[in-house]
């Protein structure tokens, strides 16, 4: 899975999805992220849900970015907040179709 570069006050974070933080998503919005990329695309989305995914995401890479003290910086910039997000979703969906397996008991190998 490949890294999102996220801004927030200046400073710029290199956010790779983890199975932490997509939990940390799903458990703070009650969505999958499946459906969270098909929200925030039809623009049908809760301003605090965009906060909170963007705070999960940056908040992994630094504690000090808080949920508190981000949400003003992303509800006055949805546009360039919503963009990485959406990249960052469908990243995490990517891993289940990147798997590689080697099946050594007469299969074949190939990609899933």
């Amino acid at each position: 899975m490949k890294a999102v570069l996220f801004e927030i006050k200046g400073k710029k974070y290199s956010c790779k999805p983890t199975f932490e933080v997509i939990e940390a998503i799903e458990s703070s919005t009650g969505k999958g992220t499946l459906q969270l990329v098909r929200e925030i695309i039809n623009a049908d989305y809760k301003m605090s849900e965009l906060v909170k995914i963007v705070s999960c995401i940056v908040g992994a890479q630094s504690k000090e970015l808080s949920m508190d003290k981000i949400a003003d910086e992303v509800m006055g910039n949805v546009k360039t907040f919503s963009v990485p997000v959406v990249t960052y979703l469908v990243e995490c969906n990517q891993g289940a179709v990147e798997l590689e397996t080697d099946v050594t008991d007469g299969g074949t190998e190939g990609n899933v």
